[in-house]
């Protein structure tokens, strides 16, 4: 089991899916935001608190029993302050901070846990690993505890990529052998064949 403690963000509106609620969508027959809680909880997270928000009792009981869900009562507010909740719910002894998003059906719990691992032993200059796939950055991105601070106080839309830039050479890129690290569903047509087709 890892040190390291996972944040899953849930808590969007998914306006841009029209009236549904995407991370209700299901795959391979169950709901999206669970297939995702699943694979990073088998990964070997030490836990999973997840970030909801809209319709936050029907996605809140789509979850594993295993994870621990907060709510956001602000989530329109943005990414931003999602974050913050899900970061200060967790464990104050945690030794990594995984933020993941629950829009992305085609992530493998085997690509968490090499980040995971590539976390672990990352080298001395390293305090960020994220996992990318060709060119593409993507999702996960695991923070060391020191950063804890700086994602609390995210605010806004903006969540940690600012930090990942202002960060940069600090910032350990795991390579990927599949690309669900950053194929998101974000309209109805995601889930198309040619947009690489349904997971």
């Amino acid at each position: 089991m890892s040190e390291v403690s996972s944040v899953l963000l849930a808590a969007g509106r998914s306006s841009r899916m029209g009236r549904e609620n995407k991370l209700l969508s299901p795959v391979e027959g169950e709901p999206m935001v669970r297939r995702l809680s699943e694979r990073i909880l088998a990964a070997g997270v030490r836990e999973l608190v997840v970030v909801l928000g809209f319709e936050s009792e029907i996605v809140g009981a789509a979850l594993p029993t295993s994870a621990r869900s907060v709510r956001n009562p602000d989530f329109e507010e943005g990414m931003g302050r999602s974050l913050a909740v899900g970061v200060a719910a967790l464990a104050t002894d945690a030794e990594g901070i995984l933020i993941a998003l629950a829009d992305l059906p085609w992530l493998r719990a085997a690509s968490v846990r090499r980040l995971l691992e590539a976390f672990e032993a990352r080298p001395s200059w390293a305090s960020i690993a994220g996992l990318r796939h060709g060119e593409r950055r993507g999702h996960p991105v695991i923070f060391e505890a020191a950063h804890r601070p700086y994602l609390e106080a995210c605010r806004g839309d903006e969540g940690a990529r600012s930090l990942v830039r202002e960060r940069a050479s600090e910032v350990l890129w795991v390579e990927s052998e599949d690309d669900g690290v950053w194929r998101d569903i974000d309209r109805p047509q995601d889930w198309s064949w040619d947009s690489g087709g349904p997971p």
